[in-house]
């Protein structure tokens, strides 16, 4: 695993922020440190090669501090739970050796049981990838109907943000941005995966960051209590 740069500034308050990238066979390539537009202190935690996709947790948004050079990067893992009250504002940075394309979404839900716009129910303002904003679509607190007025009837327990075709260039610095509201127990997590290509030819890059009352829409149904976990 690439050596990773341990000279950072400001801090967080959230306990839980990872990220990772990995090749098609599953070994991580290279892991970072972050920030975010909190305060606190900061921490950082060097993830295991085992387990495509399986997160570890870093407790700041992912800075790859040196490319991924010379390898495939097949998914990575980024998230944050913890999020006090408020608005926040993170960052995801990340280097890759190779030129690409993408695309994604960012969810997050509220448990089905859990109180719309209550303690857990964090929202989107905005979704950026290397400047390009995502656009949103809404969903009521099952899950599955879809509505156009958040805030209203529960309108917005469950939001994505969904972006196509973002160009990838090797060895340049890549961005990601979330801008958002937490209630006090805001959380979101989720994983990436790209595909090497000639830009701007579309690739299959793919973002979900889905909200943590638990993981993902099922598993909350399932599991009213929180627990902090990424499969």
């Amino acid at each position: 695993m690439r050596k990773i740069n341990e000279s950072i500034t400001g801090g967080i308050n959230g306990r839980h922020f990872y990220a990772r990238v990995y090749d098609r066979s599953g070994r991580t390539l290279s892991s970072g440190l972050g920030r975010s537009g909190l305060g606190g202190r900061y921490d950082h935690h060097r993830p295991g090669e085992h387990d495509l996709c399986r997160s570890q947790r870093l407790r700041l948004f992912l800075s790859f501090s040196e490319p991924v050079s010379g390898h495939r990067a097949g998914c990575g893992d980024l998230g944050h739970t913890g999020i006090p009250l408020g608005t926040f504002q993170d960052f995801y940075t990340f280097t890759l050796g190779e030129d690409g394309t993408g695309s994604g979404s960012v969810t997050t839900s509220i448990d089905i049981n859990a109180l719309f716009e209550g303690a857990t129910d964090t929202d989107f303002i905005s979704v950026l990838v290397n400047g390009f904003a995502a656009t949103a679509s809404y969903r009521l607190q099952d899950g599955v109907t879809p509505c156009n007025t958040p805030g209203v009837g529960g309108c917005g327990s469950v939001e994505t943000y969904a972006l196509t075709n973002v160009p990838i260039y090797a060895f340049q610095l890549n961005t990601i941005e979330i801008n958002g509201i937490s209630r006090g127990l805001g959380s979101y997590g989720g994983q990436a995966s790209f595909t090497p290509g000639a830009v701007p030819e579309p690739g299959t890059w793919a973002m979900m960051l889905l909200g943590f009352g638990a993981i993902g829409f099922g598993l909350r149904r399932r599991r009213p209590a929180f627990q902090a976990q990424l499969a």
